[in-house]
């Protein structure tokens, strides 16, 4: 896919040093739960072989990056991504749990769409009203928060240098949404995009499996 180009984007102002840094930021490769149609966020399954593939893929892309370490959210999905990728580039994991998937379906987490609309069919109904809640669920209000604030000390606190952090669609359609200020996305499996971060702020340079809205 094209490289694409994003206009320069303020975000904020960094609160201490940091003449520049790189973040690959990347979502993990197909799942168990995808090709099943289960209710994902916080349900907790793993990359098909087809997401081991797509995993493998992004990393002979950054193949000449000179990445000190890849982090990853603390789901398994995005924890196997990240080992994958790790692993073919030879550098260290860590493991950042702020960047997990929201918690958007509470008590439907994990149910085929199916089994969800069987038992559960006012809680389904709920996911139609962007002011509902499912019993259970992680506000987008807490969700926001969490990641915003993870972001924060992932460009205040990080060394300088380029590193990648394996995470989910959920995290990226914030960024772009309520970092950026670019709009609503649509994130592919294994997207990724590269960021640039300095004391002026913050701005995509390039992007793979976006598609804004």
């Amino acid at each position: 896919m094209a490289t694409e180009k994003i206009r320069y984007q303020e975000w904020m102002v960094m609160p201490q040093p940091l003449s520049s840094s790189i973040v690959y930021l990347i979502r993990h490769g197909q799942t168990t739960g995808d090709i099943e149609k289960r209710f994902g966020g916080a349900y907790d399954d793993y990359l098909t072989d087809l997401g081991k593939e797509q995993s493998r893929n992004v990393a002979q892309a950054l193949q000449d990056s000179p990445l000190e370490i890849v982090y990853s959210s603390s789901l398994n999905r995005a924890l196997e991504t990240a080992d994958i990728i790790a692993d073919c580039l030879d550098v260290p994991r860590g493991v950042l749990p702020e960047f997990r998937e929201c918690n958007r379906y509470g008590i439907l987490s994990g149910m085929t769409k199916h089994e969800a609309l069987q038992h559960h069919p006012q809680e389904v109904a709920k996911l139609k009203d962007p002011a509902g809640t499912v019993t259970g669920a992680e506000s987008y209000r807490d969700f926001r928060q969490r990641v915003t604030a993870a972001f924060e000390r992932l460009f205040t606190d990080g060394a300088q240098g380029e590193i990648a952090l394996v995470t989910h669609g959920g995290v990226f359609r914030l960024l772009f949404r309520d970092i950026l200020g670019l709009g609503e996305a649509s994130v592919g499996d294994c997207a990724r995009i590269k960021l640039w971060v300095g004391q002026k702020g913050i701005r995509v340079i390039e992007q793979h499996g976006i598609n804004m809205k």
